[in-house]
């Protein structure tokens, strides 16, 4: 079986804190990269669908309207 390099020393307190921070900044690069694009996404599908329901809205407001009619005697 072949050893690795390195597995004859024991690991230190400083080799776990170096791998933990790595990991760490690759995970917060990959959300910054995510979280920069979601707000324009969100602000645009606000707005179409605030449109929508006002356009919606507005038509079935128009289509149930009560006519009222006054008559002379």
């Amino acid at each position: 079986m072949a050893r690795r390099p390195g597995a004859d020393r024991a690991i230190s307190l400083d080799d776990v804190e170096n791998s933990i921070r790595q990991l760490q900044g690759g995970v917060e690069r990959a959300t910054d990269a995510a979280s920069s694009a979601k707000p324009p996404l969100v602000v645009v599908a606000g707005g179409i669908a605030v449109g929508i329901i006002f356009l919606l809205g507005y038509r079935f407001g128009h289509r149930k309207s009560v006519t009222v009619e006054v008559r002379r005697v």
